[in-house]
């Protein structure tokens, strides 16, 4: 535990911590999404969405018969969602995401944000359930997406299209930072195995500066060490520092087991909120009704 405070970064640490305050993992990546653009038609990204809107008025760049879009997202899918919900101080889960008896996703800030984010509709798809992870790559490596939101498992895939690209920390939204999910990729031991020095060594091994720096050698997976801005070679690379700066304004995703009760009654809000079957207030009081009500039935 106590390298794991010395030698991380908070979030984290925070990622491997339970609410007591025990340690139990060993952190390995952390990753969180951003904003890709089109260096071809945005040679410097994109500050806030409002320019983006701007220059898609300017340049009629989307054309929905045409399938050309200013800004595409997984609409439908509440990891990506986090980001506007949270943009104004929505949240899932209270007290770092603990804290099962505190929801805030229907609270002022999440309906606030949620309204924001149907502003974004008139420059992207009509309908979410046109929008999926292959179509999203497919269309943005054609060159006719200008802008997505995406995670940097994304990389590889556009790189080899050769398409001019950049990625950058998501622009800002009605003057607000979004606030999205990160994630931090951990090993832990398990209580089950018949050799748990020999794992312990192992994690604390794989975890090590050395063993991190490899794996960022191999895999491009970012090691969340506290020094990793004295690794120039990291945290200066173009595909790196966006993503460590975005890691620093985000939400860790929460670890609770009742996390997996949000997803798809939040996929139905915002699938229904974006189509103008609902209101966002009463889309996100529905989803956090039945996530409630499932928490409650397994007491």
């Amino acid at each position: 535990g106590e390298r794991i405070n010395q030698e991380f970064l908070p979030t984290a640490k925070n990622a491997v911590t339970w609410s007591d305050g025990q340690v139990y993992g060993f952190p390995l990546a952390i990753e969180t999404y951003v904003m890709f653009y089109n260096k071809d038609l945005l040679p410097n990204g994109v500050t806030s969405f409002e320019n983006l809107k701007a220059w898609d008025k300017e340049n009629s760049f989307t054309n929905k018969k045409l399938n050309k879009f200013a800004f595409v997202w997984e609409v439908v899918n509440l990891y990506y969602g986090q980001a506007f919900l949270g943009s104004q101080g929505g949240y899932l889960i209270g007290n770092r995401g603990t804290d099962k008896n505190d929801i805030g996703g229907n609270n002022e800030g999440a309906v606030n944000g949620i309204k924001d984010m149907l502003t974004l509709k008139e420059m992207s798809v009509d309908n979410p359930a046109d929008v999926n992870y292959d179509s999203m790559m497919g269309l943005f490596r054609e060159g006719k997406i200008a802008t997505m939101l995406n995670g940097p498992w994304a990389i590889e895939g556009v790189r080899k299209s050769n398409l001019n690209f950049g990625i950058q920390k998501l622009p800002t939204l009605n003057g607000k930072q979004l606030n999205p999910f990160s994630g931090v990729r951990t090993l832990a031991v398990s209580s089950y195995t018949q050799y748990p020095k020999a794992a312990q060594l192992f994690a604390d091994f794989a975890s090590s500066e050395e063993m991190l720096k490899k794996r960022f050698e191999i895999t491009k997976q970012i090691p969340p060490l506290a020094k990793i801005n004295e690794l120039k070679e990291i945290s200066e690379n173009e595909f790196v520092s966006p993503i460590l700066e975005q890691a620093m304004d985000s939400t860790p995703m929460p670890s609770i087991i009742e996390m997996g009760l949000f997803w798809d009654p939040f996929s139905s809000a915002l699938n229904d909120v974006y189509l103008e079957k609902a209101q966002p207030k009463e889309a996100l009081d529905k989803a956090v009704k039945i996530v409630k009500d499932q928490i409650d039935s397994q007491k």
